[in-house]
């Protein structure tokens, strides 16, 4: 599925809950295994009730912008804390990858935060 496939978000939740990309399902590129997200919102029969998520994409929440930590949490079934945790675990692995391929130094856009400054703490590392 390409980006071009999705339906216009003006429509409402995102049908494709087989796509990588929704909020309902996590499939594991290692095992395959399948996690709901919000299992709660099955139906008797087994269908997702996707209205009553808050987002059903991650490319939508993407385009949006800026969550604050605890709305990030909302929309991945998590808490706040869980949400800043899985950040900062991103961010690490990122930095790493980025170091093996030889980048040492970099800024974001508007050139406040180093590449390997944390955005909590300020330090390097």
């Amino acid at each position: 599925m390409t980006r071009g496939d999705c339906p216009d978000p003006d429509d409402g939740p995102c049908p494709y809950v087989t796509c990588r990309h929704h909020l309902f399902l996590d499939v594991s590129h290692k095992t395959g295994e399948i996690r709901l997200n919000f299992p709660e919102l099955l139906d008797v029969d087994g269908t997702p009730d996707l209205d009553a998520m808050p987002e059903t994409c991650s490319l939508r929440v993407a385009d949006a912008g800026g969550y604050i930590l605890a709305d990030m949490g909302r929309m991945f079934g998590v808490t706040g804390e869980r949400a800043r945790q899985l950040e900062v675990r991103a961010l690490e692995h990122l930095r790493q990858r980025l170091e093996a391929l030889g980048v040492t130094d970099s800024h974001d856009a508007d050139g406040t935060v180093g590449l390997f400054e944390s955005p909590y703490t300020g330090k390097v590392g």
